[in-house]
């Protein structure tokens, strides 16, 4: 252990991921003294940032016999200066876990037992139920067949989720009545073989964001989420505002991080009802969040953290007392739009529904006091994205309004037929 912790402070880190999180990683990471190696794993902002000394092309991605593991360790046995691998976003972590007796250098990840314990939704929230954190009644199922039945079972409304992450561009949705979850079981037929159905929850959706140690809660930052890229509010977070600490949270947390022996950073996501006085389990992250930008702008460090927790030291700093900005608001304006032409072109929303979500969306972007990939001091990354997706963007808006307008004209014309006969 001595050695890779004297290896990766004299050496570089190589960050592997999409660009939403390892932008705003690349930045801690060379903040506090890091070199930073970027894999361009496909489109990427990041590496248009100062923060980012080196990039790496790996090839493309083939179907069938690509071995990215292998590819990567051939990389690092060319690069000797190369000390540590830090995996940001879920798939790729999973695939370097399941090959790190492969990779010559340490993986900067949360413990591989704890990461799949937490990506499996129904253990983790049957743990939590086993000490006492509230949940929703929930069902594990594996057919269509299962959907309907323990739909019923639970009652409508209810939350359907995938007990493994995103299949077929969806993690979570929630079904109001028999007849849309009909609809949902015919549209997506292969999402039906590792599921939950859960009873829904009120209130908003808290993220606790926290850095822990051998099942010990370190540091801690909530986030309120007031906005997200789905109408039914299950997708990612567009919009958000610190809050105080909830003491409600308090307890639930720390009983479900000790029973994991958790040791480094994550996401607790709770709904927490203040009308009702209620609150309920979700799910916990066992990763860089994608928004850590604005985590990381409100002074909780965590990819520094987990390099120290990974390197065991540096614990007494993470220890000490922490405040953090209350009443900070942030916003992913990209990601809100993204999420308004995809519910368009699904035609999941009304012409009326689209106004008041571009309304809000522009709302929140001037009300925002921080906005997720852009900084005054790096503004290439941002930029970069916004002249490369918004002309797509405006395109793909554009056709959804034309074909609400045709689909308008053509009942108004067949009113106006009925009327003339």
């Amino acid at each position: 252990m001595s050695q890779s912790k004297q290896a990766i402070d004299q050496g570089s880190i190589l960050l592997v991921g999409n660009y939403r999180p390892s932008l705003p990683v690349a930045r801690s990471l060379s903040t506090a003294g890091y070199r930073v190696v970027l894999a361009r794993d496909g489109f990427s902002a990041a590496e248009r940032s100062r923060f980012v000394d080196e990039t790496w092309q790996p090839s493309p991605w083939r179907s069938g016999s690509y071995d990215f593991v292998g590819e990567l360790q051939r990389f690092l046995e060319r690069r000797r200066d190369i000390a540590a691998v830090f995996p940001v976003n879920q798939a790729r972590i999973l695939e370097l876990l399941a090959s790190r007796d492969r990779i010559s250098v340490p993986l900067i990840t949360v413990e591989p037992e704890t990461v799949a314990t937490c990506l499996d939704k129904v253990r983790t929230t049957r743990i939590a139920a086993e000490v006492e954190v509230p949940v929703a009644r929930f069902a594990a199922g594996s057919s269509v067949q299962d959907l309907y039945d323990l739909a019923d079972d639970l009652g409508y409304p209810c939350v359907v989720k995938r007990n493994d992450g995103i299949e077929h561009g969806l993690k979570a949705l929630v079904l109001g009545n028999a007849n849309q979850a009909r609809t949902f079981a015919t549209s997506y037929p292969g999402w039906f073989d590792n599921f939950m159905v859960q009873q829904f929850a009120w209130g908003p959706r808290y993220n606790r964001y926290f850095i822990a140690h051998r099942g010990r809660i370190l540091r801690r930052l909530d986030i309120k989420t007031l906005r997200t890229n789905q109408i039914d509010n299950t997708g990612l977070g567009v919009s958000g505002v610190s809050t105080a600490p909830l003491a409600a949270l308090d307890e639930p947390s720390s009983r479900l991080i000790e029973a994991l022996g958790y040791s480094g950073i994550g996401c607790l996501q709770f709904l927490v009802d203040d009308v009702r006085g209620t609150i309920a389990f979700l799910e916990i992250n066992p990763r860089i969040g994608g928004n850590y930008a604005f985590t990381q702008d409100c002074g909780l460090d965590q990819a520094s953290a987990l390099v120290d927790i990974v390197q065991g030291r540096g614990l007494e700093h993470w220890a000490a007392p922490f405040d953090y900005p209350v009443g900070k608001r942030y916003a992913w304006v990209m990601g809100d739009l993204e999420g308004l032409v995809q519910s368009l072109e699904t035609r999941q929303v009304s012409g009326r529904q689209a106004v008041s979500w571009w309304l809000k969306a522009v709302a929140g972007g001037l009300r925002a006091d921080h906005h997720l990939l852009w900084r005054w001091d790096d503004p290439k990354p941002a930029l970069y994205l916004a002249r490369r997706s918004v002309p797509k963007l405006t395109r793909r808006a554009g056709r959804q309004v034309a074909r609400i307008l045709v689909h308008r004209s053509r009942k108004l014309a067949g009113r106006l037929t009925l009327q003339a006969r």
